[in-house]
């Protein structure tokens, strides 16, 4: 188990206001978040939100950004938050445009900032933004 994030097994456990990505960053990528109600037929009368996600890895820097959802908003839990979970060397530093350099947290996942967990993993928590882009200038290999 690493130390930032803590685990969950099941979505029963804790409500889904949370979203946690596991990113390999190499060259460009990007996917779309489909939601709905999961219960009934509203999607096909439009009750449904996307919201973009999108990485670059470039030689002196990742970015990672993240779209404020589009569609019906009525299906995107309230205050939704972000977990990054990005397989890259220990950073130099983790800044999110808006909000500036984020500090280490030491493994308090609560707050905004950054850790290394025991995997090697960077572990980020942005701060709750409506659009977030996360860049990361890296520093020492991973462990």
């Amino acid at each position: 188990m690493d130390s930032c994030f803590a685990q969950v097994q099941h979505t029963g456990e804790r409500p889904l206001d949370e979203l946690r990505l596991q990113i390999y960053p190499e060259g460009a990528s990007r996917f779309e978040l489909y939601e709905d109600d999961g219960r009934s037929n509203a999607h096909r009368q439009g009750r449904y939100a996307l919201t973009r996600f999108e990485c670059e890895a470039e030689a002196d820097r990742v970015i990672v950004r993240i779209g404020a959802p589009t569609g019906n908003p009525s299906v995107v839990p309230l205050n939704r938050r972000y977990r990054i979970r990005l397989r890259v060397a220990r950073p130099a530093a983790v800044a999110v445009e808006g909000a500036g350099v984020l500090p280490h947290t030491g493994g308090d996942a609560e707050r905004p900032g950054w850790c290394v967990d025991d995997m090697g993993f960077l572990c980020i928590r942005p701060p709750d933004l409506s659009t977030i882009t996360v860049v990361v200038t890296p520093g020492d290999p991973p462990r």
